[in-house]
């Protein structure tokens, strides 16, 4: 479906860069970012990621569980 290519590409996008902008898809992407924005508030505390308006970027623990980051967008 159109949801799960969204999602594969914001997935490797984020395996990829390290950092995701939800608002690069438009509307869609922050449809996503609405719906699961409260998952990432643990792994934010947990020094994962740091998160800055639509954006996420992994630290460098967080590229080490960045599959488990990532797990939140499927």
């Amino acid at each position: 479906s159109l949801d799960d290519q969204l999602r594969r590409s914001m997935i490797q996008t984020l395996l990829c860069q390290s950092s995701l902008d939800f608002s690069r898809w438009g509307q869609p992407g922050l449809d996503v970012f609405a719906g699961i924005q409260s998952l990432f508030e643990p792994l934010a505390a947990d020094g994962l990621l740091q998160r800055e308006g639509y954006t996420l970027t992994l630290t460098e623990l967080g590229r080490v569980f960045s599959r488990n980051v990532a797990a939140c967008l499927d």
